[in-house]
């Protein structure tokens, strides 16, 4: 039987991140305590579309988009049977728990943010102080 679904094989390869990003890659692991086999992927999800000498976070933003809206969607859908939430609702709901604002907080919240690899964005740096004092 053919799987209906395959990992693309560069998903599944041990690399290592780029000399540069090592200590930023490793500090990341630990703070969501987790350890990914493909470091560059985590490289690439932690370079701001700024920096322009490397792949950016935009690829993979589309697919954990997606992830994030069938999750979140899925726990409220489960939860409409006991809170009778209807579809407006529901959506509702997920807008406001994963949109871009609410995730940015989650980050800096962490203490995600100081990791981003990123090139002259005073603005967005000035942004991030202002709204998640």
């Amino acid at each position: 039987m053919k799987k209906a679904f395959t990992t693309p094989a560069s998903l599944d390869r041990e690399l290592e991140p780029s000399p540069d990003m090592k200590e930023r890659v490793t500090a990341v692991e630990k703070i969501v305590g987790y350890s990914f086999k493909n470091k560059r992927l985590l490289e690439e999800a932690l370079t701001h579309s700024s920096f322009l000498w490397s792949a950016s976070y935009q690829r993979l933003e589309v697919l954990g988009d997606s992830v994030l809206n069938h999750a979140v969607t899925n726990y409220f859908f489960c939860m409409a049977d006991r809170r009778k939430f209807n579809e407006d609702q529901i959506t509702k709901l997920r807008s406001a728990n994963a949109g871009n604002l609410k995730l940015a907080r989650v980050a800096v919240r962490l203490g995600l943010y100081p990791y981003l690899r990123r090139y002259n964005t005073s603005g967005l740096d000035d942004k991030m102080a202002m709204e998640f004092r």
